[in-house]
């Protein structure tokens, strides 16, 4: 089974105060999709003006302890995701049916579709985990926006250091494989460009 996430100090403290995402968004500031965000441990960091808002009403916590528990639980979500997938039976073989999937079916397919999400989705399935780029996105560190921009064409394979260092290192795909997801990317990019 793939690392369950971990507890959110940021979730935990907004419930504990009776408060739903959009009552504390609005006290600190930020859109009710911030909040939710950090809530997924999108971001690395919780934002100063949630960490405010939080530390102001909850005794005996600081901006410090929050942003240090929640860092924590992120990194450890992210080892645990890491370890457990990477040591699964059959990880390498299936890293190998995924890539080969993107390879041999993107260019056979009726409408165009990206082979990073074609990757994505496989990969994820396999291990039980839902398809979505948000939980992608919570599984891996990436933003889910960054994500977004290299799976609808915004960027070619140059633009998207961010996913390679994914596939790198938290998901340790080998770089001949990464660099055949890149020449797809880039035939993508180029169709969807013209």
């Amino acid at each position: 089974m793939i690392a369950r996430i971990p507890r959110n100090v940021i979730k935990d403290l907004r419930e504990s105060l009776g408060l739903t995402q959009k009552d504390l968004a609005e006290l600190a500031g930020v859109t009710p999709q911030r909040v939710l965000r950090e809530e997924q441990f999108v971001y690395v960091t919780p934002s100063d003006s949630i960490l405010a808002a939080l530390s102001d009403r909850v005794l005996d916590t600081d901006s410090v302890s929050i942003t240090d528990r929640y860092v924590k639980a992120r990194n450890q979500l992210h080892r645990e995701f890491t370890e457990d997938l990477c040591t699964s039976p059959f990880y390498d073989t299936n890293m190998q049916h995924f890539v080969n999937y993107a390879v041999d079916y993107w260019d056979a397919l009726s409408e165009l579709r990206s082979p990073t999400r074609m990757f994505r989705e496989s990969l994820f399935e396999e291990y039980g985990l839902p398809k979505s780029a948000i939980k992608f996105s919570i599984y891996t560190g990436m933003h889910p926006g960054t994500l977004s921009d290299i799976e609808t064409a915004k960027t070619d394979w140059a633009g998207a250091a961010a996913f390679i260092h994914v596939l790198r290192t938290n998901l340790g795909v080998p770089g001949s494989y990464i660099t055949q997801l890149g020449i797809l990317h880039d035939q993508y990019f180029m169709r969807k460009v013209h």
